[in-house]
């Protein structure tokens, strides 16, 4: 998994701005069945106290992130993106070789 340096740096500012500890606040990353395409993906903040023994937890680019084990078939090769631009900003998570819908907000792989 890859996490581009902008979205490095959103996820650190979002954890400050809602006085959670970096520490202990994780960036939970899932796959869900649903949506038109099949498959969901979903990014939310998660307290360590939440984390199971079916997630999977790394270091990277200086985030904490948990994955559970049947997300982590589908997430292993994703790039966590975050844009800013004239026609929104927010996060994307990439993930190699899927196809999307035309919502944006599911995909199939």
């Amino acid at each position: 998994m890859i996490i581009t340096d902008e979205a490095s740096k959103k996820i650190k500012e979002l954890i400050s701005n809602q006085n959670l500890s970096m520490k202990d606040t994780y960036l939970r990353v899932a796959v869900f069945g649903g949506g038109c395409s099949g498959m969901i993906k979903k990014l939310s903040f998660v307290d360590k106290s939440e984390i199971t023994e079916n997630d999977i937890k790394f270091d990277i680019n200086d985030c904490n992130i948990v994955i559970d084990i049947k997300s982590v078939l589908y997430l292993s090769n994703c790039s966590i993106i975050y844009k800013n631009s004239l026609m929104g900003a927010g996060f994307s998570i990439e993930i190699p070789g899927s196809r999307g819908c035309g919502c944006g907000e599911s995909f199939s792989v």
